[in-house]
């Protein structure tokens, strides 16, 4: 029975990875056929979560994945006393690379440098693209003030979250450029003004009325090609190199998915693109920023998260960190076991609730 059951939990588990992913292709798709091929999978495996949690329910006698769970319950015991918006879906600490960015951030700044770029490179269960999520909204709050109208970044409809956009990329590295300047002429709606990117460059017209233009995009290994990505990436950074005073300050974010980087030893394939990237860093040592092989959420962080909403009762605390433990598969409780530390899919998973609990 309990075999039965981690094998259900861990379907799940996949299949509302599956649907987070069908989602969010749905919401940048474009052509009409794509987005009902979409919206028919979506319903399939919406219909398919919904089976897989009456079995569990009817196995274990646990409704941990429904609206009354025993997680849920025990985050409304919690004391919170912070507003809770958007940053809390992505924030719980990861001191060394945040760290990392302020330090590099404040020098480039300190040196004038208005275009920097970040390549945030981890294993897809640590979330790269949420941490480079998370620096979009630290920069509104600690350099702007929480001043929206500042700053320009791609947004979900009637959400202030920032959109994580996949990396413009065909087969070579003239097609990719290609389909690049055409992202940025449309972003910006210069396509209509008849301005190519080169030329908003040069003079800085028409005028982008922001402080800060931040862009967050992610690539998978799989679609990784060396030879491409040199010439790519190179002339990304070159292009925002000589500028006009009026254009505005520039974040590049890159968030590449590298599976199983942060456990030693580093796949041959996954070593070769990571040094890649740090060869960009030490061409363009004012300009490129590499974090890399981020790992699982040590318990003491997420305590203190959980402390850091307003709840100080240790034991209240300790309670729920059990029951987000118990809502996770067999491999990832034995996580937590031997190493303390739970992914960071899975503190994702945690902090949303959180977050749609205290909407209402």
């Amino acid at each position: 029975m309990a075999t039965e059951l981690e094998n259900l939990q861990q379907l799940l588990e996949d299949k509302i990875n599956k649907l987070g992913f069908f989602r969010q292709e749905l919401n940048k798709a474009y052509d009409t056929a794509q987005k009902f091929s979409l919206t028919q999978d979506i319903a399939i495996l919406e219909s398919e979560v919904l089976k897989i949690k009456k079995q569990i329910k009817e196995i274990s006698g646990l409704d941990i994945y429904e609206e009354g769970s025993q997680l849920k319950a025990q985050i409304q015991k919690l004391n919170i006393d912070v507003d809770v918006a958007e940053i809390h879906l992505v924030n719980c600490n990861r001191d060394n690379a945040y760290n990392k960015f302020w330090d590099s951030y404040d020098k480039k700044v300190d040196k004038g440098q208005r275009f920097q770029f970040y390549f945030i490179i981890a294993c897809p269960t640590q979330q790269p693209n949420s941490f480079a999520e998370r620096m979009v909204y630290e920069v509104i709050v600690d350099e702007l003030e929480e001043d929206l109208g500042a700053i320009n970044y791609v947004s979900f409809p009637d959400s202030n979250r920032v959109k994580i956009e996949d990396l413009p990329l065909r087969r070579n590295a003239r097609n990719s450029i290609r389909e690049f300047k055409k992202y940025f002429l449309k972003r910006f709606n210069l396509q209509d003004q008849e301005v190519s990117l080169e030329e908003y460059i040069e003079t800085g017209l028409p005028n982008l009325d922001y402080e800060y233009v931040a862009t967050v995009f992610d690539l998978n290994a799989s679609k990784w090609n060396a030879v491409l990505m040199e010439e790519y990436l190179q002339w990304i950074i070159d292009i925002f190199s000589d500028t006009h005073p009026d254009v505005p300050n520039f974040l590049f974010f890159f968030a590449i998915f590298l599976r199983d980087i942060h456990i030693d030893p580093i796949k041959s394939e996954h070593e070769l693109i990571l040094n890649q990237i740090e060869a960009l860093q030490q061409q363009f040592p004012n300009k490129v920023t590499t974090i890399k092989r981020l790992k699982p959420i040590p318990i003491p962080i997420l305590e203190d998260w959980i402390r850091d909403l307003g709840e100080q009762n240790q034991a209240v605390i300790e309670d729920t960190i059990k029951e987000i433990v118990a809502s996770l598969p067999k491999e990832k409780r034995e996580q937590y076991q031997n190493e303390k530390s739970i992914d960071m899919t899975d503190v994702e998973r945690f902090q949303e609730i959180v977050y749609h609990l205290t909407q209402n």
